[in-house]
């Protein structure tokens, strides 16, 4: 066999096994992880290669800072989510030691100042967008992007985006307004 036939077969096996894997990871993440929902809200953006996303903003980003986290730098923490009452997950704990738990995911936190005499911190979660269809119109877009951004002062309407939580590592799987999949509120509107 010449050695460009092997590099073609391992190119081609290659295609064929890393969105088998990434599918695989997906299923995996639905089967077993956690279900928590986080307070949201997004705008509507596009990227000429991927289409169009919401890009997220989760209410639980801004924290105080552990005792024992450090001054500098993009520090990981891990963090417990807890739900309340509502449905609506938060922040338990932040830990700079590792932990583990059900509803424990890894997180990386940069001091962002003081309040009050304490320090505060702003944490970058795994997930920041979620993509739609490419289908969607740019007036569908600012529409889902309008109601992902209600506040709930304004109307009452609480956006939650719904993650699964797996081995320290979470995966966005959707985003609803008043409990409605945000995909379903696209489809009612004909798209």
């Amino acid at each position: 066999m010449r050695p460009a036939s092997v590099v073609f077969a391992l190119a081609a096996l290659a295609q064929w096994l890393v969105p088998l894997a990434g599918i695989g990871q997906y299923e995996r993440f639905m089967a077993r992880g956690t279900v928590a929902r986080l307070e949201c809200s997004a705008s509507s953006s596009y990227d000429p290669l991927r289409g169009r996303y919401l890009d997220l903003w989760l209410a639980e980003s801004g924290q105080f800072a552990p005792r024992d986290m450090p001054e500098r730098g993009a520090v990981p923490v891990w963090a417990t989510l807890i739900a309340g009452d509502d449905g609506i997950s938060r922040i338990q704990s932040l830990s700079v030691t590792p932990t583990s738990g059900p509803s424990v995911i890894r997180l990386v936190a940069r001091h962002s100042g003081e309040s009050n005499g304490a320090k505060r911190i702003s944490l970058e979660w795994p997930f920041d967008r979620l993509y739609t269809a490419r289908r969607l119109t740019p007036e569908t877009a600012k529409f889902v992007a309008g109601r992902l951004s209600v506040g709930r002062y304004d109307s009452g309407k609480v956006a939650l985006a719904e993650i699964r939580i797996l081995d320290g590592r979470a995966l966005l799987v959707d985003v609803l307004v008043d409990g409605v999949s945000i995909r379903d509120v696209v489809r009612r509107r004909g798209e």
